[in-house]
């Protein structure tokens, strides 16, 4: 995280021209770089939640038959249609992958980040040992043990 530099100056003492733009300066480098840093989470959460919505389209859409192998060609097409950047087939299917691999991502959303959840989509909160609850998908099989622990080391 960057630092602004800052001057000390007593309430009394006047500040010069190249203070105040220094300052602002300053304050723009700080903002700038949290904003570059809330975009990339941002970016993350909005291509997990496509890869989310596209897998729950997979397993209860009313018309997946018809759709099939040719679904992300179709939701490519239609999507670009729309102006939707970074949508071609080749990033939806890295969109599904990474939600499927990381399927643990759903509890960094926030709550008004959930209202963009599928309907229906399962959710467990859970505690531990009184510290602040978490939110997890409820999927049978999930284990975040699992997903966490490093591959070839035993728990």
């Amino acid at each position: 995280m960057s630092k602004a530099k800052k001057t000390a100056t007593s309430p009394n003492s006047c500040l010069s021209f190249s203070d105040l733009v220094r300052t602002i300066s300053g304050v723009n480098t700080e903002l700038t770089f949290q904003a570059r840093n809330a975009d990339n989470v941002s970016l993350t959460l909005r291509n997990w939640l496509i890869g989310c919505h596209i897998a729950e389209y997979e397993l209860r859409g009313e018309d997946q038959a018809a759709y099939g192998e040719k679904l992300l060609d179709s939701l490519a097409v239609e999507l670009s249609r729309l102006k939707i950047s970074n949508c071609n087939r080749r990033q939806l299917y890295r969109y599904l992958r990474f939600y499927r691999t990381f399927p643990g991502i759903v509890g960094a959303l926030s709550p008004q980040s959930q209202s963009l959840l599928p309907s229906g989509f399962p959710l467990v909160q859970k505690s531990v040992g009184g510290a602040v609850p978490t939110i997890e998908p409820n999927f049978p099989g999930y284990d975040q043990q699992a997903i966490l622990q490093p591959s070839g080391v035993d728990r």
